[in-house]
């Protein structure tokens, strides 16, 4: 991101990274009951670990292109499948 000229330090990236697989579901469950989104709820909570890369979390990505990634993702991963077990 450093190279595109966005303001994102290597101790943001670094700690977002650390927190990858740190996924708090019971705190992004409430947060979407209170904001009613799905995504901003675990952009959220992703927050609450990463406090100093909070502000770039949802730097440049909107919730269609979140879930249309993890659309396309699955369909992908469901082909595969289906062809394996065509073999």
């Amino acid at each position: 991101m450093q190279e595109l000229g966005l303001e994102v330090t290597a101790d943001q990236i670094a700690e977002l990274e650390s927190h990858v697989d740190d996924v708090d579901f019971e705190l992004a469950a409430a947060e979407e009951k209170k904001c009613r989104h799905d995504v901003m709820a675990h952009v959220k909570a992703y927050a609450v670990l990463c406090p100093r890369a909070a502000a770039i979390i949802h730097l440049g990505a909107t919730s269609a292109y979140v879930t249309d990634n993890t659309v396309s993702t699955i369909i992908t991963s469901m082909q595969l499948c289906i062809f394996i077990c065509l073999r």
